[in-house]
């Protein structure tokens, strides 16, 4: 299967529309960036706590759809594990939130909360066969 690379433009455009400022982008790097240098974001994650953090994310926002404001900060740290990770199981997830999380809409939530139940069946079997 061939790696899907998000379209990096697309994103910020995406971004954008959603009614957030190049300075709304700036405030969050440098955020981000202050939240690293005093330890309080990780670089790296495990890749269980990654899939665990993940899946529960997509639920609250896709599936329960919650505002992504009621979301932590640490949540970068699953953008960076999703972004870095070549390991089979990140790799299904970073697809999974590529090809259905971001186009899906609320009234999806019932098919997409069934996706994300496959996605942890399919990890689950993963790792039992680990």
């Amino acid at each position: 299967m061939s790696e899907y690379v998000p379209d990096v433009e697309q994103v910020v455009d995406d971004w954008l529309k959603g009614g957030r400022s190049r300075d709304d982008m700036q405030a969050l790097v440098d955020v981000v960036e202050s939240g690293r240098e005093n330890g309080y974001l990780r670089d790296t994650i495990p890749c269980a706590e990654f899939r665990t953090r993940f899946l529960d994310m997509a639920e609250s926002l896709y599936v329960r759809n919650e505002p992504a404001t009621s979301r932590s900060l640490k949540d970068w740290e699953l953008g960076a594990h999703q972004a870095s990770c070549t390991e089979e199981g990140c790799q299904l997830l970073d697809r999974l939130y590529w090809l259905v999380l971001r186009p899906s809409r609320p009234e999806q939530a019932e098919t997409t909360a069934l996706m994300l139940q496959a996605a942890r069946d399919k990890l689950a079997g993963s790792s039992d066969e680990a």
